[in-house]
């Protein structure tokens, strides 16, 4: 450039600590800058009206604020459920268990968390009596299953499921199995509720 206006507007981003007491400054400049400012722009008017907010950068990061916490709160309830639900489906296999049955769960959606908090419930009945299978996930999405009780038992029980379900990888020793399902096959979540209550 013959000269510095031809640099145009220059529009400062922000800094970033570097090197002790040296620090980066992010910027850009000329028709960039402009570019950038338009599009900013657009995409800050996009957003409050996808928020339903008023379009100043206070009015968006209220409600912004507001979303956040309304997230905390359902995660907070989310988690109180599940720890419910996983107590409730804990103490319904554990009346099988009890009377001599194989039991069986399988949820589409179940997280981890809520197989935790059923095996918790189950581990000192289990361990002694009876198998339990655990299973989640649907189609490509995948899942995973977990088979809990006597030694032989859960053996016998992961090398049916190989057997059962295609695509699935674990394994496991002692009184627990756990395996992944990359998969499940048209027909697999129903024979594997057949192996478990129907052997």
């Amino acid at each position: 450039m013959k000269q510095t206006a031809h640099i145009s507007l220059i529009l400062l981003h922000h800094t970033q600590p570097f090197r002790g007491t040296n620090s980066r400054l992010y910027f850009t400049c000329g028709d960039r800058a402009i570019n950038l400012a338009i599009s900013t722009i657009a995409s800050h008017r996009s957003i409050a009206r996808t928020l339903g907010s008023g379009s100043s950068s206070a009015e968006v990061a209220e409600k912004l604020d507001r979303l956040n916490q309304s997230l905390v709160d359902i995660r907070k309830r989310e988690k109180k459920l599940l720890q419910e639900t996983s107590k409730i489906e804990g103490e319904r296999l554990k009346a099988l268990l009890q009377a001599g049955q194989n039991a069986w769960t399988y949820r589409e959606d179940a997280p981890m968390e809520f197989f935790t908090g059923v095996i918790s419930e189950i581990k000192d009945v289990v361990k002694d009596t009876g198998l339990v299978v655990l299973a989640s996930g649907e189609g490509k999405k995948g899942g995973q299953v977990i088979i809990m009780g006597q030694k032989t038992a859960v053996e016998e029980m992961a090398k049916n499921v190989k057997a059962a379900v295609k695509a699935i990888k674990g394994g496991g020793g002692g009184p627990k199995w756990q395996g992944k399902v990359v998969e499940w096959g048209k027909g697999e979540v129903e024979a594997l509720r057949k192996l478990v209550e129907e052997p």
